[in-house]
């Protein structure tokens, strides 16, 4: 059977699903239907034995059945009983541990958030601890609550009624008497250890050694007290990226409007028309990000164009005007936030004008100029582009205007900047833009590897590029070869891309955050705006290619990266975003739900209802 007949079939099987599950409602439940058509392993009685529950829940179960046929259908329903978001909190812990006993979740359900959800990542993680120990530990303040229940992962052995006395000493001694506590605790198990005597303790009562500890890394967990855990939602994420826990996908239009409403509220906390840069755990949310505005704005564009609702217009072309205000004198952008930097990474004297930046904004001006005919808007471009091709060399390499944050000198990934040169050279007509912009990207094309590989696209000079900026150089590419009509260079997008899916295939569909030449990596943790890239990449050049094998991998990053994103987390500047690691502690602006994350996601959602309305209409 060839790849057009079995999709064919497969349409033909989601159509079939979707009458019998139309009469169901709301309509994500009625989706989930769809999606059990094509696993043989959910039957029709599973999910008629989750009709009586409520929404989200329903659907939440429903899902986890279609992606976990052997989960106990009845505990699924007995889960019903508690409140959200405990419940689902539950249903995520019971897809990783199908044997958990619900008399202990019903124990810790009396608990308050956020000692509720560690204490149910405990348990998910069949840690050996009682639960008459956590009631000890419960009445704490946090976070002195959260550092002890951290003690109590590193040694379950630690006397709780001890560290329950410390609960009225002040700070910072209370936390240093923990230290010392657990310290001496481990000090005094030391002998027994070594099959010596314990003074004051008889050799004939000796417990033996403890079993060894689940794969629980109690560092990470102390590290995680210092990051708000009291804040509702804080733990949720955690939790659930330490266990390998996915949120439930919905369907894709949800997760599009609630990133839309999380970037609406990223800007709307600034107080003015750029987009706050992340909601970190520890500072809340961060200034406005101008680079990154920049290309959020047409991202707002295509969702204003497809799914109609004003407030993407309006926010675009604020966020243009926004730019325009601040644009310097040369015609750049500067690079950094606008404002203070609480982490302390973009923090300057005075604004430092970045190429990459200007770059970007350009593209956010080209697409409002093109929506509106404002001329303000293509003069503005028209600047920046004069200064961005002042930072280019003869032979092609941007020298002048390196953003201060990243140290590699030479920077393959300015790819993207060439796209916005060339965009701005068809309007405007001033061909020293795309002369500027072609020797860059003729530059990038002949340091192309037979494997796919670009060499100085990372941000540090280590030959070590995040996906993040290899999808970068990627885009840059294709963008600005379609623009020119030069097939060079898409070419050169499509080997690359390429060689990421086989990369990310070959792993059990893992997509590590750092690769180094050779498509080598040893990383355990992801970057989740280059996934987000690489899945819009793959399906815009799948569409091109009319390759199946391609929109699938997309298609299928599409539903991983769901599973990253919360849509009811209590946490405003979670509920809606996407971490820039996963797991959130990952090596990649840890604990924080970046903007970009979000816009790439965003796009990918976009570019996987193109994909898929062609692939409707080719069947």
């Amino acid at each position: 059977m060839t790849s057009i007949e079995i999709l064919k079939t497969r349409l033909r099987l989601l159509r079939a699903a979707w009458r019998a599950g139309s009469a169901l409602d709301p309509p994500h439940f009625a989706e989930v239907v769809v999606q059990s058509a094509l696993n043989p392993y959910v039957s029709a009685a599973h999910l008629q034995m989750l009709a009586g529950l409520d929404e989200p829940y329903r659907s939440q179960c429903a899902a986890a059945l279609v992606a976990h046929p052997a989960l106990p259908v009845r505990t699924l329903r007995e889960l019903g009983e508690f409140d959200d978001p405990y419940r689902s909190q539950c249903l995520a812990a019971v897809m990783a541990r199908p044997d958990l006993d619900l008399a202990k979740l019903r124990s810790v359900y009396v608990f308050a958030d956020p000692f509720r959800t560690l204490c149910l990542g405990l348990l998910a993680a069949s840690h050996p601890v009682n639960e008459d120990r956590l009631v000890d530990l419960q009445a704490l303040p946090e976070p002195f609550r959260t550092r002890a229940l951290a003690a109590l992962v590193a040694d379950p052995a630690v006397d709780t009624r001890a560290i329950q006395a410390m609960g009225d000493l002040p700070e910072p001694f209370r936390t240093l008497t923990l230290s010392l506590a657990v310290t001496r605790g481990r000090n005094d198990a030391e002998p027994a250890r070594r099959g010596m005597p314990v003074p004051g303790v008889p050799t004939a009562v000796l417990a033996p050694p403890p079993a060894p500890p689940p794969e629980i890394d109690a560092a990470r967990v102390a590290e995680f007290g210092h990051h708000r855990p009291e804040v509702p939602g804080h733990a949720d994420v955690f939790f659930r990226d330490v266990f390998g826990v996915s949120e439930p996908a919905y369907e894709d239009d949800r997760h599009l409007t609630e990133t839309l409403e999380w970037l609406l509220r990223s800007r709307d906390v600034t107080g003015t028309a750029g987009f706050a840069a992340s909601y970190h755990f520890v500072h809340g949310w961060l200034p406005p990000y101008p680079e990154t505005t920049g290309y959020i704005i047409p991202t707002l564009w295509d969702a204003y164009a497809q799914l109609g609702d004003q407030r993407y217009r309006d926010a675009a072309r604020e966020g243009a005007d926004w730019e325009i205000a601040i644009q310097m004198a040369s015609g750049a952008i500067q690079a950094g936030y606008l404002g203070a930097d609480p982490q302390g990474f973009w923090n300057a004297d005075v604004p430092v004008p970045a190429a990459f930046n200007t770059g970007q904004v350009v593209l956010g001006w080209n697409r409002t100029f093109e929506e509106t005919g404002d001329s303000r808007y293509l003069e503005a471009a028209a600047r920046a582009c004069r200064f961005l091709v002042q930072c280019v060399d003869e032979t092609g390499v941007f020298r002048q205007g390196l953003s201060p944050g990243p140290r590699n000198p030479t920077r393959s990934y300015y790819t993207r900047v060439a796209w916005a040169m060339c965009w701005t050279s068809q309007l405007t007509g001033e061909q020293t833009f795309a002369s500027a912009a072609r020797r860059h990207l003729d530059w990038v094309a002949g340091q192309q590897l037979p494997d796919g590989w670009f060499p100085f696209a990372s941000f540090q000079d280590d030959g070590k590029p995040l996906t993040h900026t290899m999808a970068y150089t990627a885009e840059g590419l294709l963008q600005a070869g379609l623009r020119l009509g030069d097939e060079r260079y898409v070419a050169a997008s499509e080997r690359h891309v390429a060689a990421a899916m086989q990369a990310c295939e070959k792993r059990g569909f893992f997509l590590p955050a750092y690769f180094t030449e050779g498509w080598k990596s040893t990383e355990t943790f992801s970057c989740l705006p280059g996934n987000a890239q690489f899945a819009t990449l793959w399906l815009m050049h799948s569409l091109r290619l009319r390759d199946l094998t391609m929109a699938n991998t997309g298609l299928k990053m599409v539903e991983w990266l769901k599973g990253r994103q919360s849509l009811d987390n209590p946490e405003p500047g979670i509920r809606g975003g996407v971490p820039g690691a996963w797991p959130i502690d990952g090596g990649y602006s840890i604990f924080s739900m970046v903007n970009w994350a979000a816009k790439y996601f965003a796009d990918a959602l976009l570019e996987a209802r193109r994909v898929k309305r062609e692939l409707v209409d080719a069947g």
